[in-house]
């Protein structure tokens, strides 16, 4: 639901926005920079995902955002968070195992038609 703000929030806002676009635009040409440049390998797989997910819910609150939905973006923050600490783990340590962990129950949480 769309909340009335005063002017000068409407511009913070706005900015705020702004920034969030342009990180996640910058995201977006990192993304495909690395998956059209180098090779892919299975265990690369989970990380290539998570980030996906990240620059989705970048994008989600960024709309939010612009509209004045500020509320609904606190769900999105929180999933954005947390993909980003699952993508941390994995980019750990041991990469290859945790890759290929996180693809097992990834899929495994999913049914299949």
């Amino acid at each position: 639901m769309r909340q009335q703000f005063q002017e000068e929030t409407k511009v913070l806002l706005s900015e705020m926005s702004d920034l969030i676009k342009e990180f996640t635009d910058l995201g977006l040409e990192v993304w495909q920079e690395r998956l059209f440049r180098y090779e892919n390998k299975t265990n690369d797989l989970p990380s290539n995902l998570l980030f996906r997910q990240i620059l989705e819910m970048g994008d989600a609150i960024f709309e939010l955002v612009r509209v004045g939905c500020i509320n609904a973006t606190k769900p999105l923050l929180r999933t954005s968070i947390e993909y980003y600490f699952q993508l941390t783990y994995i980019l750990k340590e041991d990469e290859e195992k945790k890759a290929l962990h996180f693809l097992y129950h990834y899929h495994r949480g999913k049914k299949v038609i």
